[in-house]
């Protein structure tokens, strides 16, 4: 709103304006709320108009296969980490196991 008004108070070479009536607050607010309005409807206009073209889809469909492979990365790394920190029981220490299977041959 300043910034209108200072448009208002003076023109290009910074001389005052002959006194002309400032817009009150609330003309000001009626205003800017028509602006958005009109952008409103400017982007509604362009989006029904101008659909995606073929490379922002490519992207799109890149951007979503590469958060699902991400997803499963991490759901596999949990569960890799999950095995690792379970203890197992039929783990069996070096030499026991070099026993059983040198006395096998």
């Amino acid at each position: 709103a300043e910034c209108v008004l200072q448009i208002r108070d003076k023109d290009r070479r910074g001389k005052v304006w002959n006194q002309q009536i400032k817009p009150a607050a609330f003309e000001l607010k009626k205003t800017i709320y028509a602006l958005l309005v009109l952008a409103g409807q400017i982007s509604e206009y362009n989006a029904k108009m101008n659909s995606q073209c073929s490379k922002c889809k490519a992207a799109t469909r890149k951007y979503n296969y590469s958060v699902k492979e991400i997803e499963r990365m991490r759901k596999d790394h949990t569960e890799l980490m999950k095995e690792v920190e379970k203890p197992a029981e039929d783990k069996m220490d070096m030499l026991t196991f070099l026993n059983k299977k040198l006395s096998n041959c």
